[in-house]
């Protein structure tokens, strides 16, 4: 009995294994052209997707496949193609910052004055889920809400700045941040943390090579060959660092008795990626218009300033309070990501909320493709590079949340235009407002 079940097991993982080298050639067959090197974030996410994708696909080993996994399916297949058409003609240009070292200090000055207060305030004072387990997340930013999204929408920014400035003093800055940001996810204790510091040095990798080849003014034509690495040792020795740490470091986060529990929990995460959509083929919800409303789900953190609650702050909440009928429980727990094909559906219908999955997925990758033709990065550009070309996929992943965090960015950067604008001698005299 012993023995058959290992064999299972091991028919299981081939299978698996199989399934995701087609789902992975899929994909990179649609974007290959478009990729500058085999450390570029839609690389990167797309090898992501893949195992996601790869995870829904299998997930008929445990139940049986129904009209929501069908739908799931063909919704994710419509949005990579859609973003691969958006991509057509995608010339690399980008290679560094337009605006002075003076106002890229007070970039800096600013999300560090975000960091070092979220540190203090929601973790410090507040609550440390290292302490109390990593189920106890949702409980950090009861402090104050405000620095909770202030730091989630900007901790993206020190390793662009860190990869893409040409000012020492910048660069010493930016590893502040990068300092305060590892000691922040350490106390913050999620799962994959220490694979999001894996992700960082290759992006890093990334912003390296946009440097040196942004000139080129080259289309994407290829997968640049693994020779190409910048700093190839300390991204090999991290690599192997995190293969002995991360199971560690995840059975310290109280995610299993084991460290074998705690691969396996590892193994779990990254299959089941796509948890809310999965939740929707288990309990065979019905994949239509729930009344709900996408502009107010998008826009919930912000209509809450003028008293105005909506009864869901996410699609998320809506799903968990379907599945168990009390709103307590959709609260008071760790929610998984609002994703874009849930939001769509659920607030628009099954045709509509297509026809915007393709309106978004065309809008998302085209954003990203002006972006890069773009040889120096002003302010509003760097914004829109860290949610467009470093995180390609996190509208899709995690709608509402990349749409929050994409508003706060947004006004953040035209307050610090504002105010380095007031700052100018000549501006009173003339009032000409420069866009920095």
């Amino acid at each position: 009995m012993y023995l058959s079940s290992q064999i299972i097991n091991y028919e299981l993982i081939f299978y698996v294994f199989i399934v995701l080298c087609l789902v992975y050639s899929f994909y990179f067959l649609l974007f290959y052209r478009f990729i500058a090197s085999w450390s570029d974030p839609l690389h990167i996410y797309l090898i992501l997707l893949s195992i996601y994708t790869t995870g829904i696909i299998c997930s008929t080993a445990i139940i049986r496949p129904n009209k929501q996994y069908y739908l799931i399916l063909l919704f994710i297949v419509i949005y990579v193609i859609v973003g691969s058409i958006a991509c057509s003609n995608c010339i690399l240009k980008t290679s560094g910052l337009a605006f002075s070292e003076k106002i890229q200090l007070r970039f800096c000055n600013v999300l560090l004055m975000i960091f070092i207060m979220t540190l203090t305030v929601n973790y410090l004072l507040g609550h440390i889920p290292l302490l109390h387990g990593t189920e106890t997340r949702y409980l950090v930013g009861q402090h104050s809400r405000l620095l909770y999204w202030l730091y989630y929408s900007t901790n993206g920014y020190p390793i662009i700045l860190l990869g893409l400035t040409d000012y020492k003093s910048v660069k010493v800055r930016s590893i502040t941040l990068i300092s305060i940001y590892i000691i922040i996810g350490i106390l913050h204790a999620a799962r994959g943390f220490i694979v999001t510091i894996l992700l960082m040095i290759i992006f890093y990798n990334y912003l390296l090579y946009l440097r040196e080849q942004g000139e080129n003014k080259k289309r994407f034509k290829r997968i640049r060959e693994l020779s190409r690495i910048k700093n190839r040792k300390i991204l090999v020795y991290f690599f192997i660092l995190f293969l002995i740490v991360n199971p560690v470091y995840i059975l310290i986060v109280k995610t299993g008795k084991t460290i074998q529990d705690s691969i396996m929990t590892v193994f779990f995460r990254l299959f089941f990626g796509f948890d809310q959509l999965f939740y929707i083929i288990l309990f065979n919800l019905d994949f239509d218009n729930k009344g709900l409303s996408l502009l107010e789900i998008y826009f919930s953190s912000f209509l809450k300033i003028i008293n105005y609650k909506p009864l869901f702050n996410n699609v998320s909440e809506y799903l968990f309070y379907e599945i168990s009928g009390s709103f307590s429980t959709s609260y008071q727990t760790l929610l998984p990501n609002s994703n874009l094909i849930m939001e769509v559906i659920f607030t628009n219908g099954i045709y509509i909320g297509g026809l915007l999955l393709c309106i978004f997925s065309y809008l998302n990758f085209y954003i990203r493709k002006i972006i890069l033709y773009k040889k120096q990065l002003k302010l509003i550009d760097l914004i829109l590079f860290n949610y467009f070309v470093m995180t390609p996929l996190w509208w899709f992943i995690s709608g509402t949340e990349f749409i929050i965090n994409l508003i706060i960015s947004i006004m953040l950067g035209i307050l610090i235009n504002l105010y380095c604008n007031f700052r100018r001698a000549d501006f009173w005299y003339n009032f000409r407002f420069k866009i920095y």
